[in-house]
């Protein structure tokens, strides 16, 4: 099978569930001192989203922004018992896990630019999914340009194969079909020149013309076939020469005088 025969995959649709991060939420009635003591014993997280008894998100808390809040003096003893709430943005970019990456890209561009650094929350059904981060994002937008340079690289290389397959058909061809072609038309050059002795009845002259005009027409056909090849290829070389247009006028005529 040529690889022009082969099931071109379109790149998959990328959507926000695929990047966002399952980073277990925070219970609404957490504590500042608890959320503070799990942001320390966890330092790979960027952020944590606020859930109710429900699961539904009601806030998010960015570690930097909150950590550098808790550590100004006074924080600890003003909020160390206090709901994370105090603390929590409640208006944090809620999306749905369907939503495609392009579209969240350009939710965050024009709409939600502070996201980017605060992070913002992957929903499922309404209920919390995951956390989405700017790397995140990023590693997804390149993970999805090397996906669509393998597809057009793919795609490139199967043109080119086709291309090449219908070069070598078409060369074949040219080639079967030219030979029986030229044999026809000499043939009908020794039958309308009686080179071997008359023919006997005139209209034998005629039909061995018309095979001949019949033959030269097709290999014609066939070498313009071969040129829309040519220039494809950008190889085509333009030779001008005059063309006897009354003569070929009258060969159309005569091929289909019969039928009209």
């Amino acid at each position: 099978m040529l690889s022009a025969d082969l099931p071109l995959a379109e790149p998959m649709e990328w959507k926000t569930g695929s990047i966002a991060i399952n980073v277990p939420p925070i219970a609404e009635t957490h504590t500042c001192a608890q959320v503070f003591e799990r942001f320390q014993a966890n330092p790979q997280e960027v952020a944590a989203a606020i859930v109710d008894a429900e699961d539904r998100v009601v806030g998010i808390v960015n570690r930097l922004r909150f950590l550098a809040r808790y550590a100004q003096r006074y924080y600890p003893e003003l909020y160390g018992r206090r709901p994370i709430g105090k603390l929590a943005n409640h208006r944090p970019l809620i999306v749905d896990e369907d939503i495609s990456v392009a579209e969240l890209g350009a939710t965050l561009t024009l709409e939600w630019p502070d996201a980017l650094r605060e992070c913002f929350v992957v929903t499922r059904q309404g209920r919390y999914f995951g956390i989405g981060t700017s790397e995140a994002l990023v590693r997804c937008k390149v993970e999805m340009l090397t996906q669509h340079d393998g597809y057009l690289r793919k795609a490139l290389a199967m043109a080119t194969d086709a291309s090449q397959t219908k070069s070598n058909f078409l060369a074949t061809m040219s080639h079967e079909l030219r030979t029986p072609l030229n044999a026809i038309i000499g043939f009908s050059e020794v039958l309308e020149s009686e080179m071997f002795g008359p023919l006997g009845a005139p209209r034998y002259r005629e039909y061995s013309a018309d095979i001949n005009g019949a033959g030269r027409h097709l290999l014609a056909l066939i070498n313009d076939i071969l040129d829309l090849s040519k220039i494809e290829a950008g190889k085509l070389e333009l030779v001008p020469e005059a063309i006897n247009v009354p003569a070929l006028f009258e060969d159309c005529v005569r091929l289909v005088s019969g039928r009209a």
